[in-house]
């Protein structure tokens, strides 16, 4: 069946048949072998493959490992493939959106997304906000995987809360920022990121809370929190 579906997509995509095989293999392995009992769903995820891999100059192994890479790391389901087929057309349209709005390409993304999908989705922040973030810190020139590092760092200070060092926790409330928003999983980052507006001419304030390696990522995300929203938003809900 795998060998049929290569030769459709081959077909329809013009490419080699054989690339279409390895994307196939790079699903089952990546994901879940049991995809292959519903060959059908693993045709579609083929073929999302195939529709990702023409923004990435043809290569489908590359579209294939982008895919698989997103999922892991937002943790989506193998035990519905139905569900995780629409959520792997979703994340593709996410990420060909946020690559047409922003200044990060595909392989950026990849790259970001890698180190910061796992904390981003325990911290509660969607795949869309996160690419909005992902998009904003390689404009500030926090690109590919220094960009993920630096949103994976400053999600994970924010949600600190009560393990913040007790001289930032005193600052802050006197600056009249509550540090429960900051960890607020309800809320989206954007609002979590306005809270800390009071601060963001406090330079070493911002340099004890985030330290001096994220403070600048910081920054980057407090000032261009309307930008944040507004990328989002372009980015939800597309068929780019």
């Amino acid at each position: 069946k795998i060998e049929g579906y290569a030769r459709d997509l081959a077909k329809e995509f013009g490419v080699d048949a054989a690339t279409g095989v390895r994307s196939f293999s790079l699903l089952l392995s990546q994901l879940s072998p049991e995809l292959a009992k519903t060959p059908e769903l693993l045709k579609e995820m083929g073929r999302n493959v195939a529709v990702l891999s023409k923004q990435m100059g043809g290569d489908t192994a590359a579209a294939a490992e982008l895919l698989t890479t997103a999922m892991n790391q937002y943790g989506v389901s193998m035990d519905d493939p139905e569900k995780a087929t629409a959520e792997m057309a979703k994340m593709m349209n996410v990420m060909a959106a946020a690559a047409r709005e922003g200044s990060a390409e595909m392989p950026q993304i990849q790259e970001a997304v890698k180190q910061a999908g796992m904390a981003a989705k325990a911290a509660g922040v969607s795949f869309e906000e996160t690419n909005a973030a992902i998009q904003l810190l390689d404009k500030a020139g926090k690109k590919g995987a220094e960009g993920g590092v630096a949103l994976r760092n400053v999600l994970a200070i924010m949600s600190r809360e009560d393990f913040m060092p007790k001289r930032v926790q005193e600052a802050l409330q006197q600056a009249g920022i509550d540090t429960s928003v900051l960890a607020d999983k309800n809320r989206s980052l954007a609002e979590r990121l306005s809270a800390l507006k009071p601060i963001l001419n406090d330079s070493a304030l911002l340099s004890g809370m985030f330290g001096m390696e994220n403070q600048n990522a910081a920054m980057a995300l407090i000032q261009n929190v309307d930008e944040i929203n507004n990328l989002t938003t372009a980015i939800t809900g597309t068929n780019t």
